[in-house]
């Protein structure tokens, strides 16, 4: 048994080294990346879905509640908002933008945003991930990426 003990302490060294949002930025800057990971909820009445998960850590559940896009326009009039209530926090962090998804990668819950530009031509997606504080950026506006022409 003695034997594979390097072995197992490169192993522990490897998986301490791999940061742990590792890939959720590539994975949104491939073209259909995102629809594996979305996180599907049955709405509730307000047409919002709501994710509850101990997101900071307390041991408490908390709560996202997600409002996406319904509308069929290329830049809808109104925004997309995902509202964030921590257990451990007295006040909730809400995002908005043009498109909002909550996607769950590698058992990690990330909200993705994404602008829309230029009549729908263009698009700019942020990465956020949920920690203690609310929402912390990973990913600064990802590389524009064509939409229809």
């Amino acid at each position: 048994m003695a034997a594979h003990g390097p072995i197992w302490l490169g192993v522990a060294l490897f998986a301490l080294a791999v940061p742990v949002h590792s890939g959720v930025c590539e994975v949104v800057r491939t073209p259909g990346g995102l629809l594996p990971y979305l996180v599907a909820r049955p709405p509730d009445s307000d047409h919002g879905i709501e994710i509850r998960s101990d997101f900071d850590g307390d041991g408490r559940a908390d709560l996202i509640t997600w409002l996406p896009q319904t509308a069929g326009s290329v830049v809808p009039a109104d925004l997309a908002s995902v509202t964030l209530v921590l257990s451990s926090r007295s006040h909730p962090v809400r995002l908005e933008e043009t498109y909002v998804q909550v996607i769950r990668y590698r058992g990690q819950h990330y909200v993705v945003t994404t602008a829309a530009f230029a009549e729908g031509r263009e698009q700019r997606s942020t990465v956020y991930t949920v920690a203690r504080s609310g929402f912390r950026q990973l990913c600064p506006a990802a590389a524009p990426r064509p939409t229809k022409p």
